[in-house]
């Protein structure tokens, strides 16, 4: 069971990163239209939670970043880089000439 589940959550300071990682879920949550009570049901988590991770006033694990991502329909890289929304092209590699 994740450690969000039995509430043995880490209480952090402000971190940046975790306070820049909270505004793009909070960012994503709301381009995908949902409520916080909308997508910690998705995401099995509770309201109260999210609205910590958005804060940036907890730690989050691993399992909680995918469930997210896994909520809204996304990445969990685009937590941490939002300009990762699609993934590259893939190349064509070039065939060699066979000789005559």
């Amino acid at each position: 069971m994740p450690p969000e589940a039995t509430g043995n959550f880490r209480r952090v300071e402000a971190d940046p990163n975790l306070v820049a990682l909270g505004a793009e879920v909070r960012r994503l949550r709301g381009n995908a239209n949902l409520s916080q009570e909308a997508l910690a049901d998705l995401a099995g988590l509770h309201r109260t939670h999210l609205g910590k991770i958005e804060r940036g006033e907890v730690d989050v694990t691993g399992a909680t970043l995918f469930a997210l991502g896994a909520a809204l329909g996304v990445s969990p890289a685009l937590f941490f880089d939002p300009k990762t929304e699609a993934p590259a092209p893939a190349t064509k590699r070039r065939q060699r000439r066979q000789p005559a």
